[in-house]
């Protein structure tokens, strides 16, 4: 029973994230509660002895949840996928690199760290970040118009194309937005210019409204057919699997690469 349970969760990805919501809300609640009784009895020995020390306390800030959460709770896919990424990046030793959507405190803030790099940031939310080699232009990644054709060398786009055009960060219902953008990333890369981009993967392409889609490796293969593959990596459960670009492919078409329902697939290419 619970094994046919299993397989029934395995193919119904939505009905699976619905439950595994639903514990997450209990648990909280279960975890909230558990904190305040936690809270109350601190407090009261805290001020016990503050007050017996003429220790004035200024007022309270509850956190209920905090002593239950591991010492590093982090993103699987985000993670490793920052470090991994702008690790490349910097070894490049470009000067100049611009991002669509990835993640700023943790992939942007590795390359700002470097020294070395100005960052240009692509986005059609507004931005106010004062940080030196930190630039933004606000755009629509779907078009990039702000963008002349063949003028950027290095850019990215990490775990931020799978969202497009489903109404997640309210940006306009469009099922063709994540394709738009990517034919605008073409467009404006410059010839050997690179791009270091990675989505969601599975076995197969799949939309779950509202969240992201799902990608096969196979398809951004076919989607980026302006750029050459040098590299496909896979991260699975803290893990990053590399592979040559041909290789890739070759295994990808024979069926020689297991992909999870969600593993990050990361991408570099090149224009040729």
């Amino acid at each position: 029973m619970i094994k046919k349970m299993k397989n029934i969760l395995r193919k119904n990805l939505g009905l699976y994230q619905f439950l595994v919501n639903c514990s997450l809300f209990f648990s909280n609640l279960f975890y909230t509660f558990l904190g305040f009784l936690a809270f109350i009895k601190d407090y009261n020995k805290f001020a016990k002895i503050a007050k017996k020390n003429n220790i004035k306390i200024t007022g309270i800030m509850p956190n209920f949840k905090d002593r239950y959460c591991s010492a590093g709770a982090i993103d699987p896919h985000y993670f490793f996928q920052d470090l991994y990424m702008a690790k490349k990046i910097i070894n490049s030793n470009t000067k100049n690199h611009y991002d669509i959507g990835s993640r700023i405190d943790g992939f942007i803030s590795h390359l700002l760290s470097s020294g070395k790099i100005n960052i240009t940031l692509l986005d059609i939310r507004p931005l106010e970040l004062n940080v030196e080699n930190l630039n933004f232009i606000q755009t629509d990644a779907t078009n990039l118009k702000e963008i002349k054709d063949n003028s950027i060398d290095s850019i990215s786009c990490l775990h931020a194309v799978e969202h497009f055009g489903l109404g997640r960060y309210g940006d306009p219902i469009d099922p063709f937005s994540c394709f738009k953008a990517i034919d605008s990333i073409q467009r404006v890369l410059a010839k050997n210019g690179v791009l270091y981009f990675s989505v969601p993967i599975a076995n197969k392409d799949e939309i779950w409204f509202n969240c992201q889609r799902h990608f096969s490796p196979l398809t951004i293969i076919k989607l980026f057919n302006k750029l050459e593959l040098i590299e496909f990596s896979i991260i699975n459960n803290g893990h990053v699997t590399i592979y040559n670009g041909d290789l890739a492919v070759n295994k990808l078409n024979n069926n020689e690469i297991y992909v999870n329902q969600y593993d990050c697939g990361m991408f570099i290419f090149r224009k040729v």
